[in-house]
């Protein structure tokens, strides 16, 4: 952890400097190069009245939004700003060329360890016509004025799927040494966690009567899973539960709409016949089905045996289709907005020190929380 491993320590929550450098760069460069085409302006404005207004009223508008860009640019470069932890409080100091702001907090007075996701877009310098997603994961002390959460560690990152095990560890740390709840707030929802059970796995905190751990095993299955029970080739003489999952992992009028798009673009194709229009048709229609009849064929599965969760992902195959966790080191198991697209639903989200893995997109909110409480009762009684 570094220097932040124990209190006191110090952290530079100054500002980027390298985009208010471009700003005072393009400033540069728009400066002069409106300043060698002033003649050609005002040859242009004896003739037209858009470029007479312009050169009458252009300049003026023009150095105050320069100047206002300007000062902001300066007013990032100059700015520092720093926190410093030491016994039960947090100290803020922040200068500039204008003005000084100090403020201090008790430690208590934060809500907890936030943990949150930004996502932007950038276009890729290659190709002026595809973006790439920038990821970046913030934990940071949340206080209910906005102004006043402290950014502890941020990690920028290429891809939304990317490993949060790096950050976790950082927020079950800064959890830890402040004695702060944790407050995971990644799908946009906040889950808590006592910062004392950040090391505790489900049955831990089942034998504590801390989560409910029953499960009714007489109760009908919900719709879109069936179960059954197996003999454990890793376990002799022990029967494990296995979970099917028979929906499919979007809603059924997503993959309509997809076909509905390619039958469109192949009879847009037919007269006059345009030959890669009718191929992007047929490879609409067609995918969707190919991928439906390949899910119905191959569902996914999870496993639950007495040490250890199993779940199963055929369409990704390899071993990126395949999520190992034990038992003993499951901590938390809930049900989640959807990491891909939260507006279709919700899945279950598995956490451990280990890592994390997501299973069940498709199934409706009763079938996530009956596996939720198998799984959790699984664990609990093994």
């Amino acid at each position: 952890m570094g220097s932040t491993a124990q209190l006191p320590f110090e952290l530079d929550l100054s500002a980027n400097k390298r985009n208010s450098l471009m700003t005072l760069i393009f400033v540069a460069i728009f400066a002069v190069a409106f300043y060698t085409q002033r003649e050609s302006f005002a040859s242009l404005a004896a003739t037209n009245a858009l470029a007479f207004n312009l050169v009458k009223f252009g300049p003026i508008l023009l150095a105050a939004l320069g100047l206002w860009v300007l000062m902001k640019a300066v007013f990032g470069l100059t700015t520092k700003k720093h926190a410093r932890f030491e016994g039960d409080k947090v100290t803020v100091e922040s200068s500039s060329i204008l003005r000084n702001h100090n403020w201090s907090e008790p430690i208590a007075a934060f809500e907890g360890v936030r943990w949150r996701k930004h996502v932007t877009s950038r276009t890729n310098s290659s190709s002026s016509s595809s973006s790439q997603s920038i990821l970046y994961q913030i934990v940071e002390l949340k206080h209910e004025n906005s102004s006043r959460c402290i950014a502890l560690n941020v990690r920028r990152t290429n891809s939304r799927n990317s490993d949060w095990s790096e950050s976790r560890q950082q927020l079950e740390h800064f959890a830890k040494l402040f004695h702060l709840p944790v407050l995971d707030e990644r799908d946009g929802t906040v889950h808590v966690r006592a910062a004392e059970d950040l090391d505790k796995s489900i049955k831990d905190l089942a034998e504590e009567g801390k989560i409910d751990a029953e499960w009714d095993d007489s109760a009908d299955l919900p719709a879109g899973i069936s179960m059954a029970r197996e003999s454990d080739g890793a376990e002799a003489g022990v029967q494990s539960l296995v979970v099917e999952i028979q929906v499919l992992r979007a809603p059924i009028w997503l993959y309509g709409l997809f076909m509905v798009a390619g039958a469109l673009v192949l009879l847009s194709s037919l007269l006059p016949f345009i030959f890669f229009g009718a191929l992007v048709g047929i490879a609409l229609i067609g995918a969707p089905i190919l991928l439906i009849k390949f899910e119905r064929k191959n569902p996914r599965t999870i496993t639950v045996t007495r040490s250890r969760l199993e779940a199963t992902n055929p369409s990704q195959g390899g071993a990126s289709g395949k999520n190992v966790a034990m038992h003993k080191d499951i901590e938390s198991v809930e049900v989640r907005k959807r990491s891909d697209i939260a507006a279709l639903g919700k899945e279950l989200l598995i956490s451990s020190d280990q890592g994390e893995f997501r299973i069940g997109k498709g199934l409706s909110n009763e079938a996530l929380e009956w596996m939720r409480k198998l799984i959790v009762s699984a664990i609990a009684k093994a």
